[in-house]
């Protein structure tokens, strides 16, 4: 599909296929930013929605099968889908968060939306199971199956070889990364969406892969005692979700930020963002946390230096 606002580096195809002119609607698979904003795949899921007017279906799923899965790591995960509900809540888009109670059960339900489906839209992060899950749905999927780099501030293509050591890419850096900081995602790219509403996903969908129910979503012990994970490591009193990763960065600006490069490197002082899970789940853009950073600061590119000095 050609034509976007993004940039060329953070778009790809992962099956080359053609978009299905008489498909239903468009799917944004939500795989690794757990967000509804500063997204640059929701994005462009939203600009294929809008160009080819088609009803937009907002995926999110959550499995039970990774690596150390527990009701700590899935309360974390659901805080962040609950967020996203009431996030996209009165917006015209379809949002379906689905929650395995089973290893497998989820099988099947991504190909379902594609067989009906004008494209497919995803999450391209290159670690995890990641790359090995939503590649093999792009080779089932009968439509165009692209995949959106919102990783980092530096898009993943823009380095096109491995660097010997740390000061050689940071010398790449200096180089090349103003070129790509105006190129900033959209705060919240379904704030002004004028789309043809999906009222609900057909019941042969639904009936099989049914959305989470609230229990679920607000992470209740018994909802979560019902799933097949490690209960022996419970959840902590941090809350997941992009509501509480605003107010993470918030504090770190108001109260921290003026002592951290003095004291972070000394355990005596608690001046660290505490950004980290947040980051790792996706419940948080770096693009985010640079702009408010930078307007904190009153920092533009302007102030680039001229030497790549590592």
């Amino acid at each position: 599909m050609k034509g976007s606002r993004l940039p060329p580096l953070r778009l790809g195809n992962l099956n080359g296929r053609s978009p299905n002119s008489e498909g239903e609607w468009v799917v944004y698979w939500m795989t690794a930013a757990h967000r509804a904003g500063w997204n640059f795949a929701l994005e462009r899921a939203v600009e294929v929605a809008e160009r080819f007017h088609r009803p937009l279906v907002v995926l999110e799923t959550l499995r039970v099968d990774y690596d150390w899965a527990s009701a700590r790591l899935h309360r974390f995960a659901l805080d962040g889908m609950a967020d996203n509900a009431h996030a996209f809540a009165g917006r015209p888009l379809l949002y379906h968060p689905y929650v395995e109670t089973a290893p497998g059960e989820g099988n099947g339900l991504v190909q379902a939306l594609a067989e009906r489906a004008f494209a497919v839209v995803s999450d391209d992060f290159p670690g995890f199971f990641f790359p090995r899950m939503v590649g093999a749905a792009a080779h089932r999927s009968p439509v165009a199956f692209e995949v959106v780099d919102g990783n980092g501030l530096l898009p993943l293509r823009a380095a096109a070889r491995p660097f010997p050591s740390a000061s050689a890419f940071r010398r790449f850096l200096q180089r090349h990364l103003r070129a790509h900081l105006r190129a900033q995602p959209i705060s919240d790219p379904t704030a002004a969406l004028a789309l043809p509403r999906l009222a609900a996903l057909p019941p042969e969908i639904t009936d099989r892969w049914p959305a989470a129910s609230p229990e679920l979503l607000a992470g209740e012990s018994a909802a979560l005692a019902g799933l097949p994970i490690d209960r022996h490591v419970a959840p902590t009193g941090q809350r997941g979700g992009s509501a509480a990763a605003a107010a993470a960065l918030g504090q770190f600006l108001d109260r921290r930020l003026r002592r951290y490069a003095a004291e972070r490197h000394s355990p005596d002082h608690d001046v660290g963002s505490g950004l980290s899970p947040y980051l790792h789940f996706g419940q948080i853009s770096v693009h985010e946390v640079f702009a408010r950073l930078a307007s904190r600061l009153g920092w533009s590119d302007e102030r680039f230096g001229s030497l790549a000095t590592g």
